[in-house]
């Protein structure tokens, strides 16, 4: 049975493109979306373990989008879709995620979700809180 795919973009000729592509693989069942109401909507209905977020969207979008998916299915899965050249937003608040360059290609697609996911920024280290022994006279 296909796993269900949420794709977030304002763009429908994307959107149909990379649905089109997933659905001849039989592998995934993509549901195309343009905003934050209906992708919080059709994640809880469907209960999708994979959205991908179309950074065309704006960086703000795409972290309002994504926490929100985030809050409705918290072990849900993030592909952020971006341009193939330039520098790609920390997204941090949304780690991890799955970076995916365009133009989308299949072959690119399936390397990435085969690889581990961008974690948080590992945390320092705590400060070294021991204290003192009282020495005894």
């Amino acid at each position: 049975m296909p796993a269900d795919l949420l794709i977030v973009t304002p763009s429908v000729s994307l959107g149909e493109s990379i649905r089109q592509i997933l659905d001849e693989t039989k592998l995934y069942r993509s549901h195309v979306v343009n905003n934050k109401a209906s992708a919080v909507v059709r994640a809880d209905e469907i209960g999708v373990p994979l959205a991908m977020l179309d950074a065309a969207l704006g960086e703000d979008w795409v972290l309002e989008i994504g926490n929100a998916l985030r809050t409705v299915r918290p072990a849900l899965n993030l592909v952020i879709l971006c341009e193939e050249s330039g520098s790609v937003p920390a997204f941090d608040s949304l780690r991890p995620w799955i970076l995916v360059r365009k133009p989308f290609k299949m072959s690119g697609f399936m390397t990435a979700i085969s690889q581990p996911p961008q974690q948080r920024p590992a945390a320092p280290p705590p400060p070294n809180r021991l204290q003192p022994f009282p020495c005894r006279g």
